[in-house]
């Protein structure tokens, strides 16, 4: 509520937050809850290594370990975990999350509100739909469709997700 006040009475206005990356996140986004009006930068760990030309949305939050080739796109309100690694030209969709140690190669499109799990692995060139899971540990070796559950070596659908429908 102090920060809302602070908003509106001075809507030039800068807070740092010191804390894990993680907590910073998390705050981050319940104040843009509150205050939608409030830019949100993104929060890129000093350990990450970014290439030329990435760009990465709002709200974001890139931690230590992350590797992102030349070229890759990131979207608003992302997270990426701890050593996630994707190679050039990838675009990453609103709203995703790709979790400790996923592998993304070259050119995958992962669309809105995917969350990609630890350890998973991503062929080049491949799409994954919105709202679409990836379980830890999958192969993804082609195309995936929207709003579905993929799991296994090779990474086959084994469920409908619910992501989006909350």
């Amino acid at each position: 509520e102090w920060l809302k006040k602070r908003f509106e009475d001075e809507p030039d206005c800068s807070v740092m937050i010191s804390s894990h990356s993680t907590s910073r996140g998390k705050i981050f986004r319940k104040i843009k809850e509150n205050i939608p009006a409030i830019e949100m930068p993104p929060i890129i760990d000093s350990r990450a290594v970014l290439l030329s030309g990435v760009t990465v949305g709002e709200s974001s939050l890139i931690e230590a370990g992350v590797i992102l080739g030349h070229e890759v796109e990131i979207g608003k309100n992302v997270i990426l975990n701890l050593g996630a690694k994707m190679s050039h030209n990838c675009i990453v969709g609103d709203h995703s999350h790709i979790a400790i140690g996923a592998s993304i190669s070259a050119a995958v499109i992962i669309g809105e509100n995917v969350f990609v799990g630890a350890g998973a692995a991503v062929n080049p060139a491949v799409t994954i739909g919105r709202n679409s899971l990836i379980s830890p540990n999958t192969a993804v070796l082609h195309d995936i469709p929207e709003n579905v559950i993929v799991s296994g070596v090779p990474g086959k659908i084994v469920g409908e997700s619910k992501r989006g429908k909350q």
